[in-house]
């Protein structure tokens, strides 16, 4: 089984990426689109692009709400939003 993704972003960087993996043997693919385009969106999607392996890796996290709320508390804590 094969795909493809066909990715056209409106300025040469985006905020917009998708994410790949493989969690207990389930293949997940994540479309995200974080707020704005060029050098702000491309540092937003690094950020949560990185909070995505990281909870995906984090065995304690077993539910896609928890995986939302760790890569949500991820993001502020990188952004130091308390």
């Amino acid at each position: 089984t094969g795909f493809f993704v066909f990715y056209k972003p409106r300025d040469i960087v985006s905020g917009d990426f998708y994410w790949f993996g493989t969690v207990n043997g389930i293949q997940i693919i994540a479309a995200v689109d974080c707020t704005g385009h060029g050098v702000p969106g491309a540092l937003l999607s690094t950020i949560t692009s990185a909070a995505f392996d990281r909870a995906m890796n984090d065995p304690a996290v077993k539910t896609a709400g928890q995986y939302l709320t760790t890569i949500h508390q991820l993001i502020k804590n990188i952004l130091n939003l308390h």
